[in-house]
């Protein structure tokens, strides 16, 4: 408190801040509760597919610029040849599970 003030001695009353703007909006879940699981909704290929080629895509997106960085910056040419080796077989392999997925996905569908 600075000296010379009336209310020396006294806790402030905490204070209610209203915030500008207006309430966020809420979400209403038709069946009560939310259920965040994905194994009910989703066909286990499907989720096996798509896992796989996030996993084939991130590792091709990190060894691709590792390799070209190492071969430019430090010259290492076998390392950085590796890297990028690495990162085009994980990009070829992304592709490849994606198109073999949409092939059975069509050929399934002309089936029925």
């Amino acid at each position: 408190m600075l000296p010379g003030s009336d209310d020396a001695g006294r806790t402030p009353e905490p204070v209610e801040i209203e915030r500008p703007g207006p309430e966020p909006p809420g979400v209403d879940d038709p069946r009560g509760a939310v259920d965040l699981e994905a194994d009910d909704d989703v066909d286990e290929l499907l989720l096996r597919t798509f896992w796989g080629a996030v996993i084939a895509v991130d590792v091709a997106m990190a060894a691709i610029p590792l390799g070209l960085l190492l071969i430019y910056f430090r010259g290492d040419r076998v390392l950085g040849g590796l890297a990028l080796a690495v990162g085009a077989v994980a990009a070829g392999a992304a592709v490849r599970c994606y198109r073999t997925f949409r092939t059975d996905r069509r050929e399934g569908e002309a089936a029925s």
